[in-house]
């Protein structure tokens, strides 16, 4: 079974193409920009609140670690983690 190929393009002229292309289009177009505005009109709010968290130290530690290719850092982490 043959399946056959799409004969119109997404630029066509005829008038019924035309009108779903522009409907595509605003829908398309207008959700994108709406998204946009939307992003930029929570984030701000959103940072705005934390501007100032933490307001004090945060006690604990920070770990680093380097990872190496036959793991010997990793090893040596896990026993200091048990330990602790």
């Amino acid at each position: 079974m043959k399946e056959e190929r799409p004969t119109h393009g997404f630029f066509d002229k005829e008038t019924e193409h035309v009108t779903a292309r522009a409907t595509y289009l605003k829908i398309f177009l207008g959700g994108s920009f709406m998204t946009v505005i939307i992003i930029f009109c929570i984030f701000p709010i959103f940072w705005g609140a934390l501007w100032k968290t933490p307001v004090y130290n945060l006690s604990g530690w920070i770990v680093v670690c380097l990872i190496t290719s036959d793991f010997s850092r990793l090893s040596q982490l896990s026993r200091i983690l048990t330990v602790v």
